[in-house]
């Protein structure tokens, strides 16, 4: 089972100035610039931070998020979070368990 994946920043750049993006969960750097990237946003930038812990865990509220701890600092990963699906991919195992978990504990 996987129990790392690979984070990045990205930086960007429009018509209102530029900002960096927090970590971002991805294949490769150009995966993570495509989370970003439209007609309107331009990538100037794609940093590597290395390759960080991540771990699974339920909530009632929010099913399977992944908690990474990127630079020290622990993260949260929801559905609603940028790289989330690619998180799915990677941990499809402890996904699937987790998944699981939430099914007995409401009996569906």
């Amino acid at each position: 089972m996987a129990r790392k994946s690979r984070f990045y920043s990205i930086t960007m750049r429009n018509g209102h100035g530029t900002w960096t993006s927090g970590p971002v969960p991805a294949a490769s750097k150009d995966h993570a610039a495509c989370y970003f990237e439209t007609q309107d946003i331009k990538v100037i930038a794609k940093d590597y931070l290395g390759q960080c812990l991540v771990v699974t865990d339920t909530t009632p509220y929010d099913g399977v998020v992944f908690y990474a701890t990127v630079g020290g600092q622990v993260i949260e990963f929801n559905s609603n979070c940028v790289g989330y699906n690619y998180l799915v991919e990677l941990f499809h195992k402890q996904y699937a368990q987790g998944i699981d978990q939430l099914n007995d504990e409401h009996d569906y």
